[in-house]
């Protein structure tokens, strides 16, 4: 519990604490909640988190995050996969570009060597 580790920590003393209908049973009836809450928020990031990690935009550009819609984090992951979707744009106008450069280069290339074999073998 020291590292905010709350997700493992199950204690039915707080439960019992909870079903008393005083100040104390109030107070532990909250707690209990926050800690259920907080267990869930924790669940849902790790969800969240292991999405993100199997991104992997070298191998497969056309990812996307799939949360459901009762997930916390839906909205941000409809961000990323905007990001994502604006990263794929690039990542083929940068190809569309290098393939044309490729292309000129080997039209440069052949004009230089015509150009060189023309000047210097001429009699």
């Amino acid at each position: 519990m020291a590292n905010f580790d709350l997700t493992a920590y199950r204690n039915s003393k707080m439960n019992a604490y909870a079903k008393r209908k005083d100040e104390i049973g109030i107070i532990a009836s909250a707690l209990v909640g926050m800690h259920e809450n907080f267990t869930e928020l924790v669940h849902r990031i790790s969800e969240m988190d292991a999405e993100i990690k199997q991104i992997d935009i070298r191998e497969d550009t056309s990812y996307r995050l799939t949360l459901s819609d009762k997930n916390p984090f839906h909205n941000a992951t409809q961000s990323i996969n905007v990001l994502l979707e604006k990263t794929q744009s690039y990542l083929e106008q940068l190809k569309e570009s290098n393939r044309e450069i490729l292309e000129k280069n080997e039209l440069l290339t052949a004009s230089v060597e015509a150009s060189f074999s023309k000047n210097y073998f001429r009699p």
